[in-house]
């Protein structure tokens, strides 16, 4: 089985799930908010790193202003409203994004603004230290979330066991994808670049199931591993799956694992064979390394946003995930 090589870029965890509808009710509607948010930068992080975190805080932030946060007590669940500081009980839905509830569900990001800006001074071995902030603001797509989302859950893995979970890789680590959910669906991952968005499930050349691979309810898969016990039974027919490793030439880079699942099929976007031929050296290329099909980062961004505009079946959990040199 050939290893796939490609260079990924960005990632962290999100998102959501429903059934499908040609109305969107009044609950439904999209509107266009702000959030901003202020962290600090210390200079053992990375630009790209803080400023993913900022911008999730951000979209929190746009989320909560908009729509309240929930507050859990006993039984009993509230919203709290920022602006007017009342609490009113609830049975309405809510959103996980890390570690917030909120009433509202992120769609497309319009615009965001960051730069660094003083923060707080500390004490050093008797010196005062500047340490610097990173100030966000973001323009989003949201709607208010009318029916709770499935927990579907997805890890990342640096082994092919649902335990070895991990965020942090070096180039040429292999990784595997942990997937589980509690209803029966079709799933689909996306990981992105600088420039480019690949498909990484289904895999090149299942024409078949091009709309997703079919999952079950209660079922656990390893994704990713061209093991014999993690062999796809999809309808009868057998699959052995492809594997890939993590590749960058930069000292650090993040890449960014979109997982999608829906009820019911979904409709790809046109997929281009060698959309990155840069990726793989003639060497590699020489020893059968080959990269996935895929499409530029803008149109897989605009397949994205149409899509969770248009139906309420979708949930996409996006994961973060760091890549070093060495």
């Amino acid at each position: 089985m050939r290893k796939l090589q490609i260079s990924l870029l960005v990632a962290i965890s999100l998102f959501f799930f429903i059934k499908p509808c040609l109305l969107l009710s009044q609950k439904d509607k999209i509107v266009v908010i702000e959030g901003s948010s202020q962290i600090p930068f210390p200079d053992y992080k990375s630009r790209v790193e803080v400023e993913k975190q900022a911008e999730q805080m951000a979209i929190i932030d746009a989320l909560e202003n908009t729509f309240g946060r929930a507050i859990f007590s006993g039984n009993h669940t509230y919203i709290y409203n920022l602006t007017t500081h009342d609490s009113v009980e609830t049975r309405d839905a809510f959103s996980m994004i890390g570690d917030s509830f909120v009433k509202g569900e992120w769609l497309q990001t319009l615009n965001k603004e960051c730069q660094e800006i003083p923060g707080t001074t500390r004490m050093e071995n008797g010196k005062e230290e500047k340490i610097k902030d990173l100030r966000c603001t973001v323009k989003i797509k949201a709607r208010e979330l009318n029916e709770p989302p499935v927990e579907f859950k997805t890890e990342v893995l640096s082994l092919p066991d649902k335990y070895y979970v991990s965020t942090d890789f070096k180039n040429n680590d292999q990784f595997w994808l942990y997937f589980t959910s509690p209803i029966s669906g079709y799933v689909t991952v996306y990981q992105t670049d600088e420039g480019f968005a690949y498909r990484l499930l289904p895999f090149t050349g299942m024409e078949k199931f091009e709309s997703g691979i079919p999952v079950q309810a209660d079922s656990a898969y390893i994704f990713f591993s061209a093991q014999p016990k993690y062999v796809l039974y999809l309808y009868g027919q057998a699959f052995k799956q492809k594997e890939y490793i993590f590749k960058t030439n930069q000292e650090y880079e993040q890449n960014r694992l979109f997982v999608i699942m829906t009820q019911n099929p979904l409709n790809k976007p046109y997929l281009k064979p060698n959309v990155n031929p840069d990726i793989l050296t003639p060497n590699e290329i020489n020893k059968g390394y080959d990269i996935p099909n895929g499409l530029t980062i803008s149109e897989f961004m605009r397949w994205l946003s149409k899509n969770r505009f248009t139906r309420n079946d979708m949930q996409v959990k996006m994961i973060d995930v760091s890549i070093r040199k060495y």
